[in-house]
């Protein structure tokens, strides 16, 4: 629903939003344009140039969380859950996974970044970039604005200051404090030049099972020779785990 400029401002301050949050909504807005396509032109590119290779690097990402022995499992997930499935993976291969080239490995994001004939805008150049830059990292929501905003705390690092994002899709569905519901989210939080946004996959944790799979995380971490990219399949890995029990 569309909140009219005379509205009193959805954020809760009691003023008209047009002079509250209407400016930054705006701004945040016309961003997001900027970069809008990215994620769909590079799956698109990538099945048409590399499709062999990109389907081997996927069904391998797959197998290798949730195991062999879970392959038929995995196949009979409901529609609804591949679907889910398959953009969380799709969007981590594009940040983080590597292709097989004549001088060895390559990052897609360097492929990506490289091909001339995408002829990225600025902003779908720079999304990509940022995309490539920020980690898959856990995050509990420690507040909730419906429709407006959340705001996380890093599930790993707790004395970090709580991150505050704009986004009315995924805040639609993660609710506060709840005892069923996704409480603990695992995504990209990318800096913008108006704050703060999530790169779209999102790996919902109920609040029974966050505290434990940060605990995990904390442990990891600690590990000699942990990397970023570690610490992302191991999040991944849990959360395709969780899928199983979610199951009927």
């Amino acid at each position: 629903m569309k909140i009219g400029r005379n509205d009193p401002c959805p954020c809760g301050s009691g003023t008209k939003y047009k002079r509250c949050c209407m400016a930054r909504d705006q701004a945040r807005e016309a961003e997001e344009r900027e970069h809008a396509g990215a994620t769909e032109r590079a799956i698109r590119w990538l099945a048409e140039t590399h499709r062999d290779a990109m389907v081997a690097a996927y069904e391998t990402l797959r197998i290798s969380l949730a195991g062999e022995a879970r392959r038929a499992a995995l196949d009979a997930l409901d529609a609804e859950t591949q679907s889910l499935l398959r953009i969380n993976l799709m969007e981590w291969l594009l940040a983080e996974g590597s292709l097989p080239g004549d001088g060895g490995p390559r990052r897609i994001s360097d492929l990506l970044l490289g091909a001339q004939e995408l002829a990225w805008t600025p902003g779908q150049r720079a999304w990509l970039q940022r995309l490539s830059e920020h980690p898959l990292r856990l995050y509990e929501v420690v507040d909730l604005v419906p429709g407006r905003q959340i705001t996380l705390r890093d599930a790993i690092l707790p004395d970090a200051a709580p991150i505050v994002i704009g986004d009315t899709s995924v805040s639609e569905w993660v609710p506060a404090g709840s005892t069923s519901g996704p409480s603990y989210v695992a995504c990209r939080v990318l800096p913008g030049r108006e704050g703060n946004e999530l790169s779209g996959a999102a790996f919902p944790f109920p609040r029974l099972t966050g505290p434990a799979v940060a605990a995990m995380l904390r442990t990891a971490v600690a590990e000699p020779g942990k990397s970023a990219t570690d610490i992302g399949r191991a999040i991944m890995a849990a959360w395709v785990e969780h899928l199983f029990t979610e199951q009927p």
